[in-house]
Parts: C-alpha cells; sequence; structure tokens
C-alpha cells in the first residue's frame, strides 16, 4: 500500500496528465472564428497552465527552493493583466458593472518564481470580486512599485471591506484552527501569505473598512540567499499579524 506522500504524488501526476489534455482541447479552440469562443478558449488555457503549474511544483522535492525568474516591468505587467483578465470572468458575471485596473512603474524589475506570483495576486484579486459580487462596490485596482530593494504589491477595492470574524484570524498558523472556526474562509489569504512568505517576502492588510480593502504584498527585487524547505516553513510561520 502506499503511504500518503506516494498517494498525494500519484494523484498530481495523474491531475498534471489529464491538465495537458484539457489544454490542448483547449488550444485547438483559439483559433475558433466566433472571437467570444476564441477568448473564452484562452482564458481555459491560462488556467490549465496555472493549474498545471501547481501540480509540477508539488512534485518537486520540498526541500528545493522554488525556481526564481527575473521579472521587468513588462513581465510584471503582463502577468498583472493575467491575473486581471481571469478575474474579470468573476467581474462579468455580478449583477453590477466592476471594472478592473492595472498599473506598473517603469522600474519594477523582481527576483521572483512567476507561479507563486501568480497564485498571490489571483488569491486576492478574485477575493476581492466575490466581495463587490455580493455587498456591493465598482473598482479593483491592481499595482506594483518599486521602493528601494522591495517590491510593493497592491491589491485594492472599493467594496465592502472584511467581516469582522475574519479579522480576528486572517492568518492563522495552523490550518486546524482555520478549520475549526469557519471551514474555507480564509484558505486563499492564508495561502497567499504562505506563499509570499517562502519568496522571502510578506502579505500585509493595509486597510479593510466600509469604503473598502487594501492588501499589500511585499517582495525582495533581488534574489535571497537559498534555503531548505525546513527554513522556508519557520519563515513562512511568521505571519504579519492584522
Amino acid at each position: 500500500m502506499w503511504n500518503d506522500d506516494l498517494n498525494i504524488r500519484g494523484a498530481v501526476h495523474d491531475i498534471n496528465g489529464l491538465m495537458a489534455r484539457a489544454l490542448l482541447s483547449a488550444e485547438s479552440l483559439r483559433s475558433h472564428k466566433d472571437q467570444g469562443v476564441a477568448k473564452q478558449a484562452g482564458r481555459i488555457s491560462t488556467v490549465i497552465d496555472q493549474v498545471a503549474a501547481i501540480c509540477r511544483q508539488r512534485l518537486t522535492d520540498l526541500t528545493e527552493t522554488p525556481k526564481m525568474e527575473l521579472l521587468d516591468h513588462v513581465a510584471v505587467e503582463r502577468l498583472l493583466r493575467q491575473v486581471a483578465d481571469l478575474v474579470s470572468v468573476e467581474c462579468t458575471l455580478a449583477d453590477r458593472p466592476i471594472d478592473f485596473f492595472v498599473h506598473v512603474s517603469k522600474d519594477v524589475k523582481v527576483m521572483t518564481n512567476p507561479e507563486q506570483l501568480f497564485r498571490i495576486l489571483f488569491n486576492l484579486a478574485i477575493n476581492a470580486a466575490n466581495a463587490i459580487s455580493r455587498k456591493g462596490g465598482s473598482w479593483i485596482e491592481i499595482s506594483a512599485i518599486a521602493i528601494g530593494e522591495r517590491v510593493l504589491f497592491d491589491v485594492c477595492d472599493d467594496g465592502p471591506g472584511l467581516p469582522k470574524h475574519i479579522l480576528g484570524y486572517l492568518f492563522p498558523h495552523l490550518a486546524a484552527d482555520m478549520a475549526r472556526k469557519g471551514g474555507r474562509i480564509g484558505c486563499g489569504l492564508v495561502t497567499s501569505a504562505h506563499l509570499a512568505a517562502e519568496l522571502g517576502g510578506e502579505l500585509r492588510l493595509v486597510r479593510a473598512s466600509r469604503k473598502g480593502t487594501s492588501f499589500c504584498v511585499s517582495l525582495p527585487s533581488k534574489p535571497l540567499r537559498a534555503t531548505n524547505g525546513s527554513e522556508r516553513r519557520a519563515v513562512s510561520e511568521e505571519l504579519v499579524a492584522v
């Protein structure tokens, strides 16, 4: 009988294989004469790419550091607009229109793992879109600016803010604690906080009021020294309190 680790690796391997087949099907529709179909096929391809990237990452040895790449402002803006394009699907389904703004300063340059950065920003943006679609608001903004040796990624909205019962355990240290207090509520935030910590950065809640919510992801612009898995896990426990 396989142990839990092998079971997980086997499941991830199979999911990755199935996603590859789905990607081939989606790619065949990207040249469809109906532009609406072609656009949705492109979005499906992007989602599948991200799922496959997560699967590949989980299949790697957990003692390895995330693969880092140097992203200039063009690459960063491309990534942010990719997030915006996927979140815009949620926006189109809302009862009220939601505007999505992307801003990247020209001096932005960051050494990071693109897949992890995408997951962080996507989680924050989709949370904002969900809140606005349920409770009201009209815009979401995602931006990147360079300050000293760090790059700040801000995800802001004019939605209803965060409920008080979420603020009390926004960054729980234990998954069991999160499950006990609200099931999956806040799971995306916890995931984003841990991913930011793995990249040598941090996730901060800047503002949460009836006028909107603002999160800031601060990442080092230069590569950090190599760390093993246990060191990264220790860093990820030092999550920033609200």
